[in-house]
C-alpha cells in the first residue's frame, strides 16, 4: 500500500506490509485465507507459518491479533508474536498454532496492522473443521474377530 503518512512528515510511503504463506482472495485487496480443512480430533495441534514482509523504504511497526466468531473458542488459535517492527525489506515468520482438542468448525480473522499507516491492514480468514476419525465410535466383530475396515453396504430396500 502507498499513501501519505503524517508520521514521516507527509512524505509518500512506498510499499508496506506483504504476506506470504496464505492465499490471496482475488476480489478483496489485502484479504487472504488459510483453509486447514478437516483435522483429526485430539491429534494435538496444526502449525502454519506466515511470512510478514516490509516492502517499504521505512521501518514499519506492526500489530497482529485474532478476531474469532465464537468467543468461547478463545484458545483454538495462538500467534507466535503479536507486535514488532520490521526494517526496510525485512521479513519475519509468524507461527499460527491451532488446537484440535475440541470437535467443531472453527473460523477466525487474523488482523495484521501497519501501526505507522492504518490504511495498510491485512486480514487473513482461517477455517478449520476438527472431526473424529472414521469408524472410531464403533467396531464390527464377525465370528469373534474384529474387522479392521468395516463398511455397511446399502442395497435395494423393498
Amino acid at each position: 500500500s502507498s499513501g501519505i503518512n503524517a508520521e514521516y512528515g507527509g512524505l509518500p510511503t512506498i510499499g508496506g506490509l506483504a504476506l506470504k504463506g496464505c492465499t490471496p482472495i482475488l476480489k478483496n485487496k489485502d484479504c487472504y485465507e488459510i483453509k486447514l480443512g478437516q483435522q483429526d480430533f485430539a491429534s494435538g495441534v496444526v502449525v502454519w507459518e506466515v511470512i510478514l514482509e516490509n516492502t517499504s523504504t521505512r521501518t514499519i511497526e506492526y500489530s497482529i491479533y485474532s478476531v474469532r466468531d465464537n468467543i468461547q473458542d478463545d484458545n483454538w488459535v495462538t500467534l507466535s508474536r503479536s507486535t514488532g517492527s520490521l526494517e526496510s525489506n525485512d521479513r519475519v515468520p509468524i507461527t499460527l498454532t491451532f488446537s484440535t482438542k475440541k470437535m467443531d468448525t472453527f473460523n477466525a480473522h487474523i488482523i495484521v496492522e501497519n501501526v505507522n499507516n492504518p490504511s495498510d491492514m491485512k486480514t487473513i480468514f482461517i477455517m478449520m473443521d476438527v472431526v473424529t476419525k472414521q469408524n472410531t465410535h464403533f467396531s464390527v466383530i464377525i465370528g469373534g474377530k474384529p474387522q479392521p475396515n468395516p463398511s455397511i453396504q446399502y442395497g435395494t430396500v423393498n
